[in-house]
């Protein structure tokens, strides 16, 4: 029998014992086997729709990186996310830079970090006291993140205190005309509901100027939120920075040859 012919026959053979056989003889193995078949395919669609690519994928050398990963909670990035994150101000030489979701601050420090010494990084939040006068619904798995004390806390007596500037409202009521435009790169890890993705989405269009960047948190953790940039990437060049669930796309500037600020993402 030809080489090529006993290895079909192999694998046919131990996927009818894995779907038949099993789900006769061991159900729940079965299962569980379906699962993770599923769990392939889907990640198989949306490697289809928005690829992985490496960091130096994008800048082949994006600098030294500053990091504050010091005591990590849930609703944080991940340490190699906050160093991704960096990289990406390093690399884009973001000055002016908006991000949706201040959480604790941990987002907001490592962009302050890694951003020149005279950058201003513009930060909104959702105050305690508007969680339940919101536009839309919040998911209720996430009120508890904008049910906290304070804003920013991991901010508070840092070097970099001074090129922070805090905001407070809801980002879907939120004007985008003052900072139309202007901004250098913008974060969106606010809300995770599908009405709040899309929302904060068209308000970092709003701001992110031309050859500007806008980089997505929780692509592929939140459902609502990967729904939301699967329907993106028909209209953005979006790609996901391997081994985490950042989300990067480069506007388009509109002028040929412009790549002061880095290369454009290509799929």
């Amino acid at each position: 029998m030809p080489a090529w012919l006993r290895r079909t026959a192999g694998t046919t053979g131990y996927l009818c014992r894995r779907l038949l056989v099993d789900a006769l003889a061991a159900p729940e193995r079965a299962s569980a086997f379906r699962e993770a078949i599923a769990r392939m395919r889907e990640a198989e669609d949306r490697e289809a729709r928005v690829p992985v690519r490496r960091l130096t994928d994008l800048w082949p050398s994006p600098g030294p990186v500053t990091t504050a990963v010091e005591a990590l909670t849930d609703g944080n990035p991940t340490a190699i996310e906050l160093f991704c994150l960096g990289a990406v101000v390093r690399a884009s030489g973001a000055r002016v830079i908006f991000e949706i979701g201040t959480f604790d601050g941990a987002t907001t420090l490592q962009l302050a970090l890694n951003s020149p010494p005279d950058a201003v990084i513009h930060t909104l939040d959702l105050p305690a006291d508007a969680v339940d006068r919101t536009r839309s619904p919040l998911l209720a798995q996430e009120r508890g993140y904008a049910l906290k004390p304070a804003s920013g806390a991991r901010l508070v007596g840092t070097p970099v205190r001074a090129k922070i500037r805090q905001l407070y409202g809801d980002s879907a009521a939120f004007s985008a005309e003052p900072f139309a435009g202007q901004m250098d790169l913008v974060v969106i890890d606010g809300s995770h509901a599908r009405e709040y993705v899309r929302s904060d989405s068209a308000l970092a269009r709003a701001m992110a100027r031309p050859g500007g960047w806008i980089v997505w948190h929780d692509y592929g953790v939140w459902p609502d939120v990967t729904a939301v940039l699967d329907e993106l990437a028909g209209e953005l060049p979006l790609v996901r920075l391997e081994a985490t669930t950042l989300v990067v796309a480069h506007i388009p500037s509109g002028e040929d040859g412009d790549t002061s600020r880095g290369p454009s993402v290509t799929t």
